[in-house]
């Protein structure tokens, strides 16, 4: 393959210590193959090797651009042309791998690679990138998914030579805390885009080979996927590691033309109040009194678990004081109010109390549109909860979680046509940024919250032989303050959440007794 050529092929990153061979050093690399595309960007920068022996040799086939144009100029859902979303979403699940185990890291990677190939026949752009096409004769600008590979990149890294020598007991015992799981070691991708100068790949997969353990980092490109969008994808793929073929009512609701499943308004429609926090205005002049620095407060990532028992007594709790109109409440309401009102707690002493505060919260609105459940693309909205941070911190719990859950009456909020209000704007706009999910989200006071946890990530094996998944976490991002996720919900029934807040709130919630009684550090 010459070194100026862009051939689009499939990439596996293999290092010659999965042959067990003690004659060769461990990063020596045996096969090499490259891909232009993907050198330069985020960490799939790694020389790509290919082994002899458990995994067969693999001979790419390339696809010429005319070839792929063909299968690969996929307009994005509309929501997903938002700017905002320009960062991958991850998810690692990490699987049992004991060094008795009969099962090869080749079987695995084996199987891997072999559902890649084959949820790529039926789903041609999840080999794709995620590209800007400029605004021209036809439209103001779209996000489009355009030819890069052959199949989603693979990469395996083998971390059992690194001097850290992670192992699955390790994990095990830090309850897979992921202060354990930097993403510069275990993602294929950084999240965020500041990090990328390559392409932005659809999908991506690492598996990370520890000691008693695999690793497997998932990263979708946000623009082409959400969370729930992740969870049929993750299916999909498991389903075809086991040589099953998809029904035609998945392929046709993983294939829908994408940019029109949320029908536009009328080109009489202009702009009202009811687009206030989801279209952003234009930028006002920087305060040219603050430096790039002047507002910096040291913020981090954690972790805290909720066993079952704990969410079912916190819904119990919120159920005594329901205000609804809808006579109910869900685990997750009654969890996002508790998490809200503990961090409202701990900010309120350096603020004032009658200072408002607003819960941002991203919801799934496919079945507002009709739109399959099934579809694996961007398809989310936030709602938003304002009240002032006293009446927050003192109000009863089952009174926030009611409001909360009120939010989602889409009849009574007419959140259909605000989505459709907004996207209209988003597709008369050159500017993809004025749709923005954080909306006018200020990290020291507001809080983005994103629940993830029916995606069913535990119940995936990719015929790898190692049964499923003992944990699914996030690798470790940069901190990002004011966020909190709800990550997929264990089978047990245990949830953690992925937390990023200003250092001295993380101390006000360990130091909260109420807080403590339900969550619990890790």
């Amino acid at each position: 393959m010459g070194k100026g050529r862009h051939d689009m092929i499939s990439t596996i990153v293999v290092y010659s210590s999965l042959l067990g061979n003690p004659s060769l050093p461990p990063h020596r690399p045996l096969i090499q193959l490259t891909c232009p595309e993907l050198e330069s960007g985020g960490y799939t920068n790694a020389p790509t090797y290919l082994p002899t022996g458990k995994i067969p040799s693999f001979k790419p086939i390339t696809m010429s651009p005319k070839q792929a144009e063909k299968f690969l100029d996929e307009d994005l859902d509309i929501t997903g042309n938002a700017s905002c979303l320009d960062m991958h979403i991850q998810l690692c699940l990490c699987y049992d791998m004991p060094e008795s185990s009969p099962i090869s890291a080749g079987d695995a990677i084996l199987s891997l690679k072999n559902g890649l190939e084959m949820l790529t026949r039926s789903l041609p752009w999840v080999a794709g990138q995620v590209v800007y096409e400029a605004p021209n004769k036809t439209h103001t600008g779209r996000m489009k998914i355009k030819p890069l590979g052959q199949t989603p990149t693979l990469i395996v890294k083998d971390l059992r030579q690194e001097p850290s020598d992670l192992s699955m007991e390790e994990l095990r015992q830090a309850q897979f805390a992921f202060r354990l799981l930097d993403e510069q070691a275990i993602a294929p991708i950084a999240s965020y885009s500041g990090a990328i100068t390559g392409p932005k790949p659809v999908l991506l997969i690492q598996a990370n080979l520890i000691s008693g353990g695999l690793l497997l980092t998932v990263a979708g490109q946000h623009q082409a996927m959400d969370y729930p969008g992740m969870g049929q994808i993750l299916r999909l793929l498991s389903k075809a590691c086991h040589g099953q073929p998809f029904s035609a009512e998945e392929i046709a609701a993983a294939n829908l033309p994408r940019y029109r499943l949320i029908p536009f308004l009328d080109d009489s429609y202009q702009p009202g109040p009811e687009l206030y926090r989801r279209i952003i205005p234009p930028a006002r002049p920087a305060d040219s009194t603050q430096g790039p620095s002047a507002n910096f407060t040291p913020s981090s990532w954690v972790n805290v678990i909720f066993e079952a028992v704990s969410l079912a007594t916190l819904k119990r709790v919120a159920e005594r004081d329901l205000s609804t109109h809808l006579g109910f409440i869900s685990t997750d309401d009654a969890l996002t109010a508790f998490v809200w009102k503990a961090i409202v707690r701990a900010r309120i002493s350096r603020l004032r109390p009658d200072e408002e505060a607003t819960l941002s919260r991203a919801v799934n609105i496919r079945h507002l549109f009709d739109i399959p459940e099934e579809h694996p693309g961007m398809v989310t909205m936030c709602v938003y909860d304002t009240a002032t941070l006293k009446a927050l911190a003192g109000e009863p719990l089952g009174t926030t979680a009611s409001r909360l859950r009120s939010e989602l009456d889409h009849e009574k909020t007419r959140l259909a046509s605000i989505t459709r209000a907004a996207v209209t704007m988003l597709d008369r706009s050159t500017d993809k940024g004025i749709l923005n999910y954080m909306g006018t989200i200020r990290t020291n006071i507001d809080l983005m919250f994103s629940s993830f946890s029916k995606v069913d990530a535990y119940g995936v094996d990719f015929n790898m032989g190692l049964g499923k998944p003992e944990a699914v976490r996030l690798p470790l991002p940069p901190a990002d303050p004011g966020i909190v996720y709800a990550l997929p919900k264990r089978p047990d029934g245990q949830v953690v959440l992925a937390m990023c807040l200003e250092d001295r709130d993380i101390e006000g919630l360990k130091n909260d007794r109420d807080f403590q009684q339900y969550g619990r550090f890790i």
